[in-house]
């Protein structure tokens, strides 16, 4: 197919008499000025033309077999590139939901499977339509769109990226379309309960079987209502309170301390072993019964830190007042045990990057270097009478509240 001549060149041509009958001519000098059809095809797609896209393929059938080293050339040669190019192709065109590219690029680039990365991409924006395209292709579909069939790689986290999109109807449709792949069940599950999608929650327990898990995420985003669903079923595991604080949800805190403290009627606070089974959770394990949150050396003594820190002072100020602080040796003594255990609680439901800590000159420093005045001056006030707690001593010679603040030079 023959490239149109570029715009400025056509009207270039058009003011000088006698170039009308030399085309050749015209086609010459704007193949010479016209850089576009050395762009990338993923350069293209991202920028979401399809004129560009066809300019670029057409202007490969006018590539002259003597021509120097080019991007074109490399289309047409390296079969790696050319594979790079169809799959970043693709999944820009998923990316931007766009069918009508993806279906250009399936009549350009026939029988190249579809990797499970792109499917990813599709379902992640939503691309309903461009899912089912790919399912319409694949190899063992009945559907006939005159196109070659090909291998379309579904699985991995196609359904994890639907769920924390919001797509609940994606992650059906692709939970009940077979694959040979694996699916990333927990992350699915994760995502649908961070995003507060409860009968997503409930279709994957109990249609797909799947544990329920990723509930401080939940408290994170403050989804109060999703983790009032799954307190019906079972206990709430540790991380709730630091992850709601973490965020400034004081609902999410004020309602998780009620429950807590609803729940003492029916259990003994203790540091003996436990043997529990979480009948939703679908798990059973043998624990250190974590204390109550807002007992000696609960998670509400540690999520006061997490709340100042972020700046969050009336999640604070609430949870400084519901917590029983340490008042003698003894009591620190079961505050520093009773930490350990609570600390390890929260490290297997949030891993090691959690926020949760007593407070301690690490809160001020951290406060200060983010200037948190207000919070600066609340913990001078609540926690500069307390023996145990050392506000301001440096961790070392460069942690210091001095070196934590920057001050203008005079002059």
């Amino acid at each position: 197919m023959t490239v149109v001549p570029l715009l400025v060149v056509r009207l270039l041509f058009r003011s000088k008499a006698g170039f009308g009958s030399l085309p050749h001519v015209v086609n010459a000098v704007s193949v010479f000025l016209d850089t576009s059809v050395e762009l990338p095809l993923e350069r293209a797609s991202k920028l979401g033309s399809l004129p560009l896209l066809n300019r670029i393929w057409d202007s490969l059938e006018m590539l002259p077999d003597h021509s120097s080293w080019s991007v074109r050339r490399l289309l047409l040669q390296e079969d790696s590139y050319t594979e790079r190019q169809f799959r970043l192709s693709l999944t820009e065109a998923c990316k931007k939901n766009d069918l009508s590219m993806v279906q250009w690029i399936f009549e350009h680039f026939p029988g190249r499977g579809v990797h499970m990365q792109v499917v990813e991409e599709a379902a992640a924006a939503g691309a309903m339509d461009i899912i089912q395209y790919f399912a319409d292709n694949e190899r063992d579909s009945e559907v006939d769109t005159r196109l070659a069939k090909r291998d379309i790689f579904f699985g991995g986290k196609d359904t994890a990226n639907a769920a924390a999109g919001g797509h609940s109807d994606i992650v059906r449709w692709l939970y009940q379309f077979e694959t040979d792949y694996e699916r990333d069940d927990a992350a699915t599950m994760e995502a649908a309960v961070a995003n507060g999608d409860k009968d997503l929650v409930r279709w994957l327990h109990q249609v797909m079987e799947i544990q329920v898990c990723g509930v401080p995420r939940a408290a994170a985003n403050g989804h109060l209502s999703m983790l009032q669903f799954l307190s019906a079923f079972d206990r709430i595991p540790a991380g709730v309170v630091v992850q709601a604080a973490k965020n400034g949800h004081l609902d999410v805190v004020r309602w998780a301390i009620d429950r807590d403290w609803d729940n003492e009627k029916d259990e003994e606070d203790s540091d003996e072993e436990d043997f529990y089974t979480s009948g939703f959770y679908s798990r059973q394990r043998k624990i250190s019964r974590p204390p109550y949150l807002t007992s000696i050396g609960g998670e509400a003594s540690l999520a006061v830190h997490t709340a100042a820190i972020n700046g969050h002072l009336k999640v604070a100020k609430y949870l400084h007042a519901r917590v029983d602080w340490p008042m003698d040796y003894e009591e620190q003594k079961v505050n520093s045990k009773r930490l350990r255990n609570t600390l390890a609680e929260i490290e297997k439901e949030l891993g090691k990057d959690h926020q949760a800590a007593p407070i301690s000159r690490k809160t001020m420093l951290e406060v200060v270097r983010k200037g948190l005045l207000e919070v600066v001056e609340w913990l001078c006030f609540e926690f500069s009478g307390n023996h145990t707690i050392d506000l301001f001593r440096p961790l070392n010679e460069e942690d210091t509240l001095v070196s934590a603040v920057s001050f203008p030079r005079s002059g």
